[in-house]
């Protein structure tokens, strides 16, 4: 029953996830001249991250195992594939009209995502920890 339980939340992570991936595809899209522009320094940086930190967040939950070597396998699943998918994603942005790929753009998305996957690991560490004793 547990792991029918289990098998059913990683489902639905897994479909949020791609959900969210697509979400990110259809913005990171759109030609550069319809982007609103921010009068705040750096402030696309802030939503690359915060996009990236949720994305960080949906990968690890879709994937995570709570196991012996489970939970690094995770980690770096989670990380490998948000680092990947950053990475091409900034790389599209080549035919995008007005966009172009920039590497702190990646940056900020690598640090979000990271940030992301160690929140939700801390948390259900914690939560294990918590449980245990």
């Amino acid at each position: 029953m547990l792991s029918t339980m289990k098998s059913a939340a990683s489902y639905r992570y897994r479909l949020l996830t791609l959900v969210y991936a697509v979400i990110i595809l259809i913005l990171t899209s759109t030609p550069g001249d319809r982007v609103p522009k921010f009068t705040i320094a750096h402030f696309d940086k802030i939503v690359h991250f915060s996009i990236y930190y949720i994305f960080g967040v949906l990968l690890l939950l879709a994937v995570f195992e709570f196991k012996p070597l489970g939970s690094l396998k995770s980690i770096l699943t989670a990380l490998i594939t948000g680092l990947g998918f950053g990475a091409l994603d900034e790389f599209h942005q080549f035919w995008i009209p007005n966009r172009f790929p920039d590497v702190l753009d990646f940056l900020a998305d690598a640090a979000g995502l990271s940030l992301g996957i160690l929140s939700v690991f801390l948390f259900i560490l914690l939560k294990y920890i918590k449980v245990r004793l």
